[in-house]
């Protein structure tokens, strides 16, 4: 591991890893076709999987969640997989819609908003990563759409 030794360890050191804890992997996909829904921090694990996941064009959708345009981390490159990998990308941009949401200003109902971005949602995998009281609104939707629990995948930013 020449990126420990650049830290300093030494061959000999003793050292704990861990993780991953999430479910966010792509052993987990389950289905053809894939949702993911980030909000925040949480594009992270999912642009790590974006790049490890297979899909084809259309097989694959991000819902990206942020208050405005500046906070929208990996825009190129997700615009980049757009391109070339035909991923579908749709960002939620504004102020949250009303407390237990996890839409923006404008977009009603949870679950119509969720089946009317994605109309086949109840035949994909969902991978969610966010704040918990936004990744449960996220969770509630997919379910409501008829998503089964065995194809909702989440990562919590919690401790």
């Amino acid at each position: 591991m020449p990126h420990l030794r650049s830290a300093g360890l030494r061959p000999g050191t003793r050292a704990i890893v861990e993780g991953p804890y999430g479910r966010l992997t792509a052993d987990r996909r389950t289905a053809p076709q894939v949702t993911m829904i980030a909000c925040g921090a949480g594009i992270t694990p999912l642009r790590a999987l974006l790049d490890e996941l297979p899909y084809a064009p259309g097989e694959a959708t991000l819902l990206y969640r942020a208050r405005c345009e500046a906070d929208l981390v990996f825009r190129d490159e997700l615009e980049h997989l757009a391109a070339v990998r035909g991923l579908r990308v749709r960002y939620l941009l504004g102020p949250r819609e009303r407390e237990g949401s996890w839409l923006p200003t404008g977009w009603g109902d949870d679950t119509t908003a969720l089946r009317d971005l994605v109309p086949t949602i109840a035949h994909h995998d969902v991978f969610v990563c966010g704040p918990d009281g936004w990744t449960a609104a996220v969770v509630q939707a997919a379910r409501a759409a008829r998503v089964p629990a065995a194809r909702i995948h989440l990562e919590r930013f919690t401790w």
